[in-house]
């Protein structure tokens, strides 16, 4: 594994009756990470991140973490 996938969306409107939202849908964004993990399907994953609304995309890449938890076989 040698990126993250963020799946982003805009928020157009809030629906109060029906506690939801309408949702515009981005492409997604792709950040690499600093060291690739070797992983299997089946192994288990920590990702951590920490961003603050309207920050750099740097400063998430900068605070993206990963760590092999429990690999299969």
């Amino acid at each position: 594994m040698n990126a993250l996938r963020f799946i982003t969306k805009n928020i157009l409107a809030v629906v109060p009756e029906q506690s939801t939202t309408i949702d515009w849908f981005i492409d997604s964004l792709v950040l690499p990470l600093s060291e690739p993990v070797e992983v299997k399907a089946g192994d288990v994953i920590r990702v951590a991140f920490s961003y603050l609304a309207g920050a750099s995309i740097q400063s998430l890449e900068k605070n993206m973490s990963t760590m092999l938890i429990w690999a299969i076989g």
